[in-house]
């Protein structure tokens, strides 16, 4: 076996046995995006969602949500947890239903009832995917979002 082969096939073998797993995320894997929701008020129904678009946003098409229900929300927190999140880019968005039905109505300026984007960065014409994204490629257990 010539010397430059011998080195080609040792330099093949030690990066396979030796090489350290990487960071990229694996097929079918999933994650949780979870974290805390404040200055609500209690005893009225929110609603949270992930959405993958700003045409999914605009189109209210979320990927996964959350309903928190009126008569449950007591205190000045609360938790929430989207399971089963594949990796890719996401927008959290949502409102609290202060009127009770079951939209969230808009007024002139914008919304009327108590609402936050996560990482918002609001445009002149509302939320912006591109510019209020995130990225999922692991557990996300920190998410503070306080409605507004």
């Amino acid at each position: 076996m010539s010397g430059f082969r011998f080195l080609t096939i040792f330099i093949l073998c030690y990066s396979v046995c030796f090489s350290q797993p990487d960071d990229t995320v694996t097929a079918g894997q999933s994650f949780t995006v979870s974290g805390t929701i404040t200055n609500f008020q209690p005893g009225k129904t929110m609603y949270f969602a992930l959405y993958t678009s700003q045409e999914n946003l605009d189109n209210r098409n979320f990927y996964r949500k959350v309903i928190f229900e009126g008569h449950k929300l007591q205190g000045d927190s609360v938790h929430f947890a989207f399971t089963d999140v594949v990796p890719g880019e996401y927008i959290i968005a949502g409102y609290q239903d202060i009127n009770g039905d079951g939209k969230m109505n808009m007024g002139l300026f914008g919304p009327k009832e108590p609402y936050r984007i996560h990482e918002p960065n609001y445009g002149l014409f509302g939320p912006k995917f591109n510019k209020c994204k995130f990225r999922v490629s692991g557990n996300i257990d920190t998410v503070i979002i306080v409605l507004k």
